[in-house]
């Protein structure tokens, strides 16, 4: 058995070039192709709030699963995995900054959104769901960072994996903006740390992921 996993895990190992080519994929190199990339997360990242919002204050799953196509949160947080086998603490930093960037505009676009909506009589379900950590939680975003670490590795244009990734981030970041916004500090407090446990879960598992596959 312990022969096979170790011929497996052989397998599955990358090139050189094929390893350059995912890092290629992970950062942003060079001071000109910064600015487009920035403009093309914080555009899409707007998007995918507005809709996420939308969907959970008309609690619609179905709108919410919609906004998690559009979210480009999977960069970011596979970045920062990456950062951590390749031992880069300046690109790691730059990873955290900019998922805390994200993070915070999520949290404030929800919050202005939920200000203009009309006023909520009842919790809505799909919010008091972000509300509720459980174990499940932890295993979608183990399976959501391993998804995203392999994904990139192989090249797949699938966006599975980083509709994954949107499904363990943005809901619960939407709806502590919208939680915040109608009162309910502890419930908000629920939903953030449901936010950062499953980003910590899936840098890790997204980090393990890579050194499997001998990015590191």
């Amino acid at each position: 058995m312990a022969g096979r996993l170790a011929r497996f895990l052989n397998q599955q190992e990358l090139s050189p070039e094929e390893r350059r080519s995912v890092l290629e994929d992970l950062f942003v190199f060079g001071k000109d192709n910064q600015v487009p990339f920035l403009v093309r997360m914080s555009v899409l990242l707007v998007l995918s709030t507005i809709i996420a919002t939308a969907g959970l204050i008309s609690d619609s799953a179905a709108v919410v699963i919609g906004a998690m196509l559009v979210a480009p949160l999977m960069t970011p947080v596979m970045a920062a995995a990456g950062a951590v086998v390749m031992g880069w603490p300046k690109r790691f930093y730059q990873a955290l900054w900019m998922i805390a960037a994200m993070a915070l505009g999520a949290l404030l676009l929800s919050s202005l959104l939920t200000l203009i909506s009309p006023e909520l009589v009842i919790i809505p379900e799909q919010v008091m769901a972000r509300t509720r950590p459980t174990y499940w939680d932890l295993v979608i975003a183990l399976a959501a960072g391993s998804a995203g670490a392999y994904t990139i590795t192989r090249k797949e244009s699938s966006a599975i994996p980083g509709v994954a990734v949107a499904v363990a981030l943005l809901p619960p970041l939407a709806s502590t903006g919208i939680l915040f916004t109608t009162g309910q500090g502890e419930l908000a407090l629920r939903a953030l740390v449901l936010f950062l446990t499953n980003f910590v879960a899936m840098v890790l598992a997204g980090a393990l992921t890579f050194l499997a596959v001998g990015v590191s």
